[in-house]
């Protein structure tokens, strides 16, 4: 009797196991509100002309990707993964940068706010690296994610980190 029912059950999850992978990643809904937030936070004003050009050239890449990241409310960041650079794989799985994950007292289905993008940096001419703070709205509890882009030969700027 039991390897009867072993045997029904098994393909049920089965089919819920690839209906679920199948889903991708779960993205939460940005609001006008924090989408403004990101791309007034990419509107960077120094003295170091290079790097005011650098993330001018990179907005157009970094802002739907912190967009994305802000809003993924599980491990899986296969969606980051049009932003790549060669050679850089976001997995579907066990995925840490995102600040969702982290916030256990955060309201699900919203995405955290980005309250500051700082420590803007040019390791190389043709790199980026700069770090994000998070905020929930909901509970306040706040994370940070550090990123690194490379400028490719074809002038785009991808994530390498």
């Amino acid at each position: 009797m039991r390897r009867h029912i072993n045997m029904f059950i098994l393909p049920l999850l089965l089919c819920a196991a690839a209906t679920s992978l199948a889903k991708g990643p779960q993205l939460a809904s940005i609001t006008d509100a924090q989408a403004a937030k990101i791309d007034a936070e990419l509107q960077v004003k120094t003295t170091n002309k290079a790097l005011e050009q650098a993330v001018a050239e990179a907005a157009p890449t970094i802002a739907p990707f912190l967009k994305a990241n802000s809003c993924l409310g599980g491990y899986d960041a296969s969606a980051l993964n049009v932003y790549a650079a060669p050679g850089k794989t976001y997995p579907n799985n066990n995925y840490i940068g995102g600040p969702l994950p982290t916030m256990r007292r955060h309201t699900k289905g919203e995405c955290a706010t980005v309250v500051r993008i700082h420590g803007w940096d040019m390791p190389a001419k043709n790199a980026l690296r700069f770090e994000v703070v998070y905020v929930s709205d909901s509970s306040g509890e706040s994370g940070k994610s550090r990123h690194e882009l490379q400028r490719q030969a074809s002038g785009e700027w991808l994530f390498r980190k």
